[in-house]
């Protein structure tokens, strides 16, 4: 059966569709690509596409890509992860 916008409920049943759907791309993505993470600080941030972390498991520093629309801050917390070949620092907390 197939329900109409004129039906009640038509909003809640698509929105349960959309989140079954989501739910199902993110189980693929979960067994296709995993991720590898380590806790991480921000060190040093001078600009650009890349921030310095200090993993806090060793201790070493390396570079590391931030996600658009975050300015990395020295101090801040958060996960590297290594993704697809690419080594992305992801915030978590600020300190």
């Amino acid at each position: 059966m197939t329900i109409t916008p004129a039906d009640p409920g038509y909003q809640v049943q698509r929105l349960m569709d959309e989140i079954a759907d989501l739910r199902a791309q993110v189980d693929i993505l979960k067994r296709r690509l995993p991720v590898n993470a380590q806790p991480a600080t921000v060190t040093a941030f001078s600009g650009g596409a890349m921030c310095t972390v200090q993993y806090t498991a060793t201790g070493t520093t390396a570079p590391a890509r931030y996600l658009y629309g975050y300015t990395p801050v020295v101090g801040h917390g958060g996960i590297v992860a290594d993704f697809l070949a690419n080594v992305f620092f992801i915030p978590v907390s600020a300190s």
